[in-house]
């Protein structure tokens, strides 16, 4: 059984262990799930108190004792859709604050592979032309079965863009797979670790290591900082 599963629904891990046991058990006392779970009474009570205040366990009086019961499995369902209902019901307070909040300069930071093709996803999603400058060297090779998909989707989407790659990347197979314009400077003017994306108003910074970071800030004015200096390079770099 996957309790991480559970966890992820909002249960603690106490309430998980005591819930399956109980499933197993299918009904018993607060003393017989604490042992069968090897925990202490008193937070078997309090993991079953929790439950049963979401739905997801049933309790009885039997003679003196009080028996604790599982509901259906399928109970699950309706504590998430509970969830959801709840969710929904602040979304428009929540929704204000959000609109009402001060401008400011947003930055968000998405580690690992998947995290990077968040960035290229939305940045497809979004249908925006962009320029670029840095390794593709590095995307390539980091992810290596995506390049092809991500320079296939560009050209699906219409997305234009302009590329500025070191020297030493001219003729490679991956800047040939390059949907978009390429220019090329000498590599002491571009970074082989990193790659830089602007697209208005976004910078997305990529830094290429085994474990990558992507960086992307939202800004009108930090974008247009880094399209002026884009435009800078381009001008001096060669086809």
């Amino acid at each position: 059984m996957n309790a991480e599963l559970l966890e992820n629904l909002g249960l603690t891990k106490a309430e998980i262990k005591v819930y399956l046991c109980l499933l197993e058990l299918n009904s018993a006392s607060a003393s017989e799930i604490a042992e069968r779970c090897g925990i202490y009474r008193k937070n078997a009570y309090d993991a079953l108190g929790r439950l049963i205040k979401k739905g997801l366990v049933g309790f009885a009086k039997v003679e003196t004792k009080t028996i604790f019961i599982a509901t259906e499995p399928q109970k699950l369902l309706d504590f998430l859709e509970v969830r959801k209902s709840e969710i929904r019901s602040i979304l428009p307070e929540l929704k204000k604050i959000y609109r009402a909040k001060p401008a400011f300069d947003d930055v968000a930071v998405f580690k690992g592979k998947n995290g990077l093709k968040s960035i290229f996803e939305e940045l497809l999603k979004s249908r925006a032309n962009y320029d670029l400058f840095g390794s593709a060297e590095k995307f390539k090779e980091i992810l290596p079965y995506y390049y092809p998909i991500y320079q296939r989707k560009k050209a699906e989407n219409k997305v234009q863009c302009r590329g500025i790659y070191s020297e030493n990347e001219r003729g490679k197979e991956y800047v040939k797979e390059f949907i978009g314009e390429a220019r090329f400077l000498h590599k002491e003017f571009v970074n082989q670790l990193s790659t830089t994306m602007v697209y208005d108003p976004n910078v997305a910074i990529i830094i290429w290591k085994e474990n990558p970071i992507g960086i992307v800030i939202k800004s009108p004015e930090v974008a247009e900082s880094y399209k002026r200096y884009f435009e800078m390079l381009w001008a001096n770099a060669k086809t």
